[in-house]
């Protein structure tokens, strides 16, 4: 045995086991190590169990996982992004150039949130808008070519933007401003979904009820509309290089463009774009408003019309971020409000992960090689990410994952938490998991806000919330932490009938898809051995609309008594683990072997430590008579045999907390090996020669 695993020792012990001190001695029938590198695979006899499964690294390492959850649609109907935030690895420039390319959408989409969510431009500039709502606009037409056409399997290809807009996009100073105190508008917000109202496309993308922009009437524009453009060919008239500033946006009520950047009936056009062109045919102001009305409805528009033309403009705008004042917003966002809910309407139907994205852009980018917490920082501002993570160095210190961070985390006394979940593999061939019925909670050290990024208001690792000054203020408990009994009561006391109901009827259940989901993407690449286990830490977060949200799965979780909580529930969890693996199997062997003498049949041998498999087999044998060493016991007082049935096993054997939620039907794994890349293991003899 190696590492700090007392609660194992205690447990074995208690059984009748001894200790081998020598922790490199291949003498031994159950080795439980800290590291999968301690365990020394190929010279394992079959009869011994081993705490690990080689190459578990597909579900244990944050590249991994990011990995083998991008193929987790063709092992079930589920998606991971409706389970996992969209992560992206900054590697290589293709890798670099999908995230950039998300911050982006990311951006443009919090900036019309907040839109939405203030009513008008308080803490986001027209200008800025505009940009934002372009670039939202181009994502919706990528998602309906998607689903109602036979689209090419690219990614969608961002607007055309001068790098004056995009830096008036990224640099936006609405990200790091509070939300209203009041909660604002949240029309912004996609309803709660639930895996019951699903329904899938013909080509297999998830789709919900979509929202139906009312079609424009073509015939002209309304009265406001008209004073906008009479004021944009005065001020452009005039050779004020400020058009389309002060004026903001004249909207073209509707929607649409034709997937390639080109502006179709009833696309908006800013009147920057369209007033220079009008005033240089010196039209009087009613001849130009019916042009621009006829151009737009029923002609065509030059694709960078559609982008507010700020370059073009006669001289640079000194605060194109600027908000305008009261009486121009309420002038301008009656039309652009009609069309900016609309949009985010139908992208809140759309995207997945709509709702977690928030209004400010946060990211949380983590070192690939790091654990516990290590290294671990939020960012929403572009520029701070690529200086952290050096990816424009020529050679980096450390190689980083960057994440879409959860920004409606579900608040309790002012902390965020999230929920350390254990599971239990006990093999990969036919894939058998079990469950863990209780858990428990970590709240972070310090109160949540997204205005303040610091590691103690968003990262609940216990390892790092110590450092904290509050962590011993005890305003959540004493260590802060629950167990699941107290949450569950916190979940009814603050929602009702709906909290009471909702750990059994929606956590757990979504708990477990995600759990069956992530190991079932890695069956392929995950050493098969039987008489191995592993018991793995999932961290998952819940939203404010208690949807559950994977973070990453733990190798090796800790088990230390760190907290009054850990203390009691890690030596529980430990012990029924060795219910699991070692007394089952144990039992079944006595049973089927007292069956055999009677009924004079000899006893069949299997090796593994899943006893469902063995109860179904009329009993099997999991550790072989020979096995048995002089440090073991055959006693089965920890076993109760035909007691209550327990968690989904038919066998009626007492396997603790743990409940088996998915065995899998066995399959014949791909070889392991290709084409002439063999490797031999043993030592080569020589052949003697006869004597004469």
């Amino acid at each position: 045995m190696s590492g700090s695993y007392q609660d194992v020792r205690d447990s074995l012990t208690r059984r009748g086991w001894y200790e081998n001190c020598d922790v490199a001695s291949s003498c031994f029938d159950l080795k439980w190590c800290l590291k999968a590198a301690d365990i020394h695979e190929t010279a394992l006899v079959s009869h011994q169990i081993v705490n690990h499964f080689s190459k578990a690294a597909a579900i244990t390492t944050k590249c991994g996982l990011g990995r083998s959850l991008g193929n987790c649609s063709w092992f079930g109907n589920s998606d991971s992004l409706e389970f996992f935030p969209r992560s992206h690895e900054l590697f290589d420039a293709d890798t670099i150039a999908d995230w950039e390319a998300d911050f982006k959408w990311s951006a443009a989409a919090a900036v019309l949130k907040r839109v939405v969510l203030e009513g008008g431009f308080k803490s986001v500039g027209a200008d800025v808008a505009e940009v934002a709502r372009i670039v939202c606009n181009t994502r919706l037409c990528y998602i309906r070519d998607m689903i109602e056409e036979d689209y090419p399997g690219h990614s969608p290809a961002l607007p055309e933007l001068t790098a004056h807009q995009w830096a008036a996009l990224l640099d936006s100073g609405c990200y790091t401003q509070p939300l209203p105190e009041d909660g604002g508008d949240q029309s912004w917000r996609a309803p709660p979904r639930r895996r019951d109202q699903e329904r899938e496309d013909e080509h297999g993308l998830r789709g919900w009820t979509t929202y139906q922009q009312p079609q424009a009437e073509v015939g002209g524009l309304g009265a406001a509309q008209e004073g906008e453009v009479d004021a944009a060919m005065a001020a452009a008239a005039a050779g004020d290089g400020n058009t389309g500033s002060a004026i903001s946006i004249a909207i073209l009520e509707g929607a649409g463009c034709d997937g390639h950047g080109g502006v179709v009936t009833g696309e908006i056009v800013t009147v920057a774009a369209l007033a220079p062109a009008v005033t240089a045919t010196s039209e009087s102001a009613p001849v130009a408003r019916d042009r621009i009305a006829s151009t737009t409805h029923g002609g065509s528009v030059p694709a960078k019309a559609t982008v507010a033309a700020t370059d073009a403009s006669h001289g640079a705008r000194a605060a194109l971020d600027a908000p305008v004042d009261a009486e121009t917003a309420c002038v301008a966002s009656a039309a652009f409000m009609a069309e900016v809910r609309g949009l985010v309407s139908e992208l809140a139907t759309r995207v997945p992960q709509w709702n977690m994205d928030g209004c400010h852009n946060v990211w949380i980018v983590k070192p690939a090689g790091k654990s516990r917490g290590r290294g671990i920082q939020c960012f929403n501002d572009y520029r701070d990410i690529v200086k952290y993570t050096q990816i424009r160095e020529a050679v980096a210190e450390d190689r980083y994952i960057v994440q879409k961070y959860i920004e409606t985390a579900l608040i309790v006394r002012r902390r965020k938490f999230d929920i350390r979940q254990w599971v239990l593999v006990t093999d990969w061939n036919p894939l058998t998991i079990y469950f863990y019925d209780t858990c428990y909670v970590r709240f972070c050290a310090s109160d949540y806000s997204l205005e303040d990024l610091s590691v103690y208001s968003h990262l609940s690792n216990n390892s790092i919330a110590k450092h904290s000054d509050e962590f011993k203020s005890k305003d959540v408990s004493d260590g802060n932490m629950w167990d699941l009994p107290t949450f569950r009561r916190h979940l009814a006391d603050t929602r009702g009938a709906e909290g009471d109901a909702a750990w059994d009827a929606r956590i757990k259940p979504a708990m477990i898809n995600a759990v069956v989901s992530s190991l079932k993407c890695a069956v392929d690449m995950i050493e098969h051995r039987k008489n191995s286990f592993d018991v793995y830490g999932y961290d998952f977060v819940l939203d404010d609309d208690l949807q559950v949200w994977l973070l990453e799965i733990n190798a090796s979780p800790s088990m230390e008594h760190s907290t009054p909580i850990t203390a009691q529930l890690c030596a529980q969890v430990i012990d029924d683990t060795i219910k699991v693996v070692v007394d089952v199997p144990e039992c079944l062997k006595a049973v089927n072997a007292a069956a055999a003498t009677a009924t004079g049949v000899g006893a069949h041998a299997d090796a593994g430590v899943d006893a469902g498999a063995h109860a179904e087999a009329g009993g099997a044998a999991a550790l072989g008579a020979e096995a048995r060493g002089p440090g073991r016991s055959s006693a089965h007082a920890h076993v109760v045999v035909n007691a209550r049935k327990r968690h989904g096993s038919d066998d009626g054997l007492d396997r603790g907390g743990w409940e088996l939620v998915c065995k899998d039907a066995s399959f014949v794994p791909n070889p392991a090996y290709c084409g002439l890349e063999l490797t031999v293991f043993g030592q080569g003899q020589s052949q003697g020669q006869g004597q004469g």
